[in-house]
């Protein structure tokens, strides 16, 4: 089989004058995959399963992702001691990655040769988004572009506070399948 991985990373850095960050730096890395599995005849190896045989493969995947990281300086605590006067350069940053948006998509160049209908993949979505130290969202969607509607998609939240209390809520959903509720909840009682 050959694989065949091709990315880039484009950037784009923006002042701020917020308490939380003083630059953010924008990531767009486009991409594109390529994947190819001969169809050899494999009637000779045991079959004790269906993953017991290795299905041919030619497939173009592509893709498009925004990262979003923030960089804050690093803010001394009262019990931390000033920094050596022979360190006198500039005091460590904190970066945190914030937000990722993603949108990817495959063709099947063997179905668009035989002539079978849909080689192109559901266009699938993904969302990780971190607001603020306690609140992170999350979501993930697949929007088929013959039916022109969504066969899935899955969203949730995610709660935390400083003494380690913390709420997870998600849902999922999987037209024709499935669709789910989930919560976990989590208090610290004692110390």
């Amino acid at each position: 089989d050959v694989r065949l991985d091709l990315s880039s990373d484009l950037h784009k850095i923006f002042g701020l004058q917020g308490e939380d960050a003083d630059r953010i730096k924008h990531t767009l890395r486009p991409r594109i995959v390529y994947e190819y599995t001969p169809d050899i005849d494999q009637t000779e190896f045991p079959e004790y399963d269906g993953i017991d045989r290795i299905s041919e493969k030619n497939l173009l995947s592509y893709s498009l992702s925004n990262i979003f990281t923030s960089r804050r300086k690093k803010i001394l605590h009262r019990d931390e001691p000033d920094p050596a006067p022979s360190d006198s350069g500039p005091l460590p940053s904190l970066y945190r990655q914030f937000a990722r948006l993603k949108l990817q998509q495959s063709y099947d160049i063997n179905k668009a040769r035989d002539n079978q209908p849909e080689p192109f993949s559901p266009i699938a979505g993904e969302l990780d988004w971190v607001i603020g130290r306690y609140v992170s969202l999350r979501a993930d969607a697949a929007w088929n572009p013959y039916e022109r509607e969504f066969t899935s998609h899955n969203v949730a939240a995610g709660l935390a506070d400083t003494r380690g209390d913390r709420l997870f809520v998600e849902h999922r959903y999987t037209r024709g399948q499935s669709q789910t509720l989930y919560a976990d909840v989590r208090l610290n009682l004692i110390y």
